[in-house]
């Protein structure tokens, strides 16, 4: 089994990674514990060689084996988002929220998906929560901005892509800390 292992990790380091996916499948049968995380590796080698449909099983696997783990819900959502899955992922935000919810990638996920949908007001709500819990996420202010601009809320979107355009702040020379 860890020969099997070895094996996988050597074909991704020289990005032979349907060889290496293959041989952390053969791991996955024998594995007593830590099953979620070699899951998750072969999603991560479906994701390298763009096997959409394959990270999606894969991640799916993680998730069962450990569901408590909001990193494995978060891979499994954007996998699904690649595969233009938006309803499917947005429950596997809810699920990493539900574990975490001061998870700003949750709440930036959700709102994305809320902004494509149409949904600008769900999309306002989980954005403010994203860009308060992490504000240098420029990707997620911006959105927020976009959100707020479709509700004709024109001056606090021209606020958030002002400060879109100042680029990140760092946190820590605010706090005098070097």
């Amino acid at each position: 089994v860890l020969a099997h292992w070895w094996l996988a990790l050597a074909y991704e380091q020289v990005n032979r990674l349907a060889e290496a996916r293959k041989e952390a499948e053969q791991v996955t049968a024998a594995a007593v514990f830590g099953e979620s995380q070699l899951h998750a590796a072969i999603g991560r080698f479906a994701v390298r060689a763009a096997d959409g449909p394959g990270s999606v099983g894969a991640f799916a696997r993680a998730t069962r084996a450990n569901p408590n783990d909001p990193a494995l819900h978060r891979s499994l959502a954007d996998a699904l988002l690649q595969q233009d899955r938006p309803d499917e992922a947005l429950a596997e935000f809810v699920a990493q929220l539900l574990i975490d919810p001061l998870d700003a990638a949750a709440h930036a996920g959700i709102g994305q998906i809320h902004l494509q949908a149409g949904r600008d007001g769900d999309a306002v709500d989980a954005l403010r929560r994203a860009t308060d819990l992490a504000p240098a996420n420029t990707e997620a202010r911006y959105a927020l901005a976009s959100a707020l601009e479709r509700l004709a809320r024109t001056a606090e979107a021209a606020h958030h892509f002002a400060r879109v355009e100042q680029g990140p702040v760092d946190t820590d020379a605010l706090h005098g800390r070097s």
